[in-house]
């Protein structure tokens, strides 16, 4: 009787094994056929390879996009309801830049979705049901959701224009990069690791209580905030650039705006979820970044760039770390060219100096300085300053275009580059109306009369176009007391020369302070100096009378 029911027992268990088996089938994912695109519009009309695929992929399947051959961007159409696929992958190289768009029915993904060099891009409502991986570049459309019922990792770059929801994180994975600019609803967390980088558009993060984490040198971007706030907690961290932890750009589109011509004050961004430090962090502003969160936790520092237009301002409720709540700027940042690199351009913007003691491609100036001995490609200045050498000095350029800003020019002798500076161009000079000419007089230098100073030597026969702002040809220009009257056909007939033409009233350098004139204005340090005189005449008189006995 107890083996009878020992044997009941175990049929029993088998069956309930076996039934088992039915009831969870429909939710395993087994592995299905790989189907490799050939051609056609739709899913179930195309031309499709591999077994199991001549009437399209079913659920299970994965499918191969291969861009090899395109001659054109190449549109699928998901016309089968209810697909779950297993994998996309676009595959391939095509010169021409050619790649697919999947659009029509809902379809879900549970597993990886590869772009390939090319980017695939998503005309659809898609689903992650599973934890999916993006590699290469995919990019989803706009007037579609993205719904995340799992966790989504990024090693390649994710274009979100359209809905992100569900309840899945995002992990931007070492130099993964994400794009987050839907008004998005997602209820997850997000964590840029090691050079992972998330650009965020206002209402990107999704839900204000998502966390977000920003670690081993990661960068949290906010794109067209102008004024809006970000009420996400963060927790910034790491081993970033130059030693320090998370990285913070504000502006219209990361560090972009008012890079230029000055702060941007629409590039206004202010952050008043909570704050919780991990290592040293430095921030990018380009307008004003403003941190209001009730707590700043952990004892690192708060650091700002160098060479950056925008503001830092702490105001934590309260304050923990190393960085008193306060207002910061950024400091001056100098760059010396000493490489020759004739073919690559270089900008200048705003609170940086360029030195170029070298040879370089084409210089823009939007704001800060440009200076050096060097020579420069065509030369376009729209703000800023331009002061040739290095007090004094001769910098050589290209065609010239002045829009904006000023020519700074110090004039300590007749001699050009030993004595003062000297723009020396080849090619044409356009000086435009609003660009302003600075004059100073460098180590207490003053002309004689009819002194000349050639400050932009042009060469050829061309003609100077424009004239410094209010500065008309033979217009006059008065520094400490010397008046220069200016001309635009001097020297060989096209340069920009200036001429001592009224000395009378100059000042008098003034001389190098020798110590007597110290002595003279304080009567202190005269009474001082004859007490020491005194002591010093006794000494030397004792000595003497010691000498002789």
């Amino acid at each position: 009787m107890r083996r009878i029911k020992r044997l009941l027992s175990v049929v029993s268990a088998g069956i309930i094994s076996v039934s088992s088996l039915f009831v969870l089938a429909p939710i395993v994912h087994a592995a299905g056929n790989v189907c490799t695109w050939v051609s056609g519009t739709d899913f179930s009309t195309s031309t499709w390879t591999g077994a199991g695929c001549g009437s399209g992929p079913t659920s299970a399947d994965a499918i191969v996009l291969d861009i090899t051959g395109l001659g054109a961007n190449t549109t699928i159409n998901n016309d089968i309801v209810g697909l779950d696929l297993t994998a996309i992958t676009s595959t391939g190289t095509n010169p021409s830049g050619f790649g697919f768009t999947l659009t029509g029915n809902d379809l879900t993904v549970n597993g990886d979705i590869s772009g390939g060099i090319n980017l695939l891009t998503l005309n659809l409502n898609l689903s992650i049901g599973t934890p999916t991986t993006i590699n290469g570049g995919v990019s989803f459309d706009s007037s579609k959701t993205l719904t995340l019922a799992s966790d989504l990792t990024i090693n390649g770059q994710l274009y979100a224009d359209g809905v992100v929801a569900g309840t899945g994180n995002i992990v931007v994975a070492s130099n993964g990069y994400i794009t987050l600019s839907g008004i998005n609803t997602f209820t997850g967390s997000i964590t840029a690791q090691s050079n992972g980088v998330v650009v965020v558009y206002p209402s990107g993060l999704g839900n204000s209580a998502n966390p977000v984490t920003i670690s081993t040198g990661g960068q949290l971007q906010t794109c067209n905030y102008n004024g809006a706030t970000l009420a996400n907690p963060l927790t910034l961290g790491g081993n970033g650039p130059g030693g320090y932890g998370a990285v913070i750009t504000s502006g219209s589109c990361g560090m972009g705006a008012g890079g230029s011509s000055g702060p941007d004050s629409s590039a206004n961004v202010t952050v008043s979820g909570n704050i919780t430090l991990t290592a040293n962090t430095k921030f990018y502003p380009t307008g004003l970044l403003k941190f209001t969160g009730t707590t700043a936790s952990g004892s690192f520092t708060s650091t700002l760039d160098s060479g950056l237009p925008g503001t830092l301002e702490l105001a934590y409720g309260t304050n923990n770390t190393t960085t008193p709540n306060g207002v910061y700027k950024s400091q001056e940042l100098t760059t010396t060219l000493t490489t020759n690199t004739p073919a690559t351009p270089y900008n200048v913007i705003y609170n940086n100096i360029l030195v170029i003691n070298a040879t370089v491609g084409a210089v823009d100036v939007y704001s800060g300085v440009l200076k050096g001995t060097g020579t420069v490609g065509a030369l376009t200045v729209s703000g800023g300053k331009v002061a040739p050498g290095l007090s004094p000095g001769i910098l050589n350029s290209g065609n010239v275009t002045f829009t904006g800003g000023s020519f700074d020019a110090e004039i300590g002798g007749t001699t050009p580059g030993s004595g003062h500076d000297q723009l020396n161009v080849t090619g044409t000079v356009d000086l435009g109306s609003a660009t302003t000419l600075n004059i100073t007089h460098w180590s207490s230098f003053r002309p004689a009369l009819n002194n000349t100073f050639t400050i932009i030597n042009n060469d050829g026969a061309d003609a100077i176009t424009g004239a410094f702002q209010g500065l008309a040809q033979g217009a006059t220009v008065t520094v400490d007391g010397v008046v220069y009257t200016i001309s635009y056909t001097g020297g060989t007939g096209n340069d920009v020369v200036l001429t001592a033409t009224d000395v009378s009233n100059a000042t008098t350098p003034s001389a190098p302070n020798t110590g007597f004139s110290l002595i003279k204005s304080n009567p202190l340090v005269t009474l001082l100096g004859t007490l020491l005189a005194a002591i010093g005449f006794g000494l030397l008189a004792r000595c003497q009378l010691s000498k002789n006995n």
